[in-house]
């Protein structure tokens, strides 16, 4: 697999401190999710770094853009898509 050129772009502006993520506290407070809501994220999340040099570098940045452009998640809308998410996965 060849590297795409831009990769070093992202690393070099994520090594600079160009990003500012929320923390885990703030965006999977217990208060705001629960436990198996959390898990289905860390899961997702996981999954997605593990494969992260196998995306293509539209679909890392579309990634990258979604995690950066809020500061706050909304909880109630987190937990509409994990359930949505789940209910897909079970019909599949």
């Amino acid at each position: 697999m060849t590297r795409d050129p831009e990769d070093s772009d992202i690393e070099r502006w994520l090594n600079e401190g160009g990003v500012r993520l929320p923390t885990s506290v703030d965006m999977l407070d217990a208060g705001r999710l629960d436990e198996g809501e959390r898990r289905v994220i860390a899961c997702l999340g996981a999954a997605t770094l593990s494969i992260w040099h196998e995306m293509p570098a539209e679909i890392r940045r579309k990634v990258l853009q979604s995690a950066l452009s809020a500061a706050t998640y909304n909880a109630a809308l987190l937990k509409e898509e994990v359930a949505l998410f789940l209910r897909r996965g079970q019909n599949s």
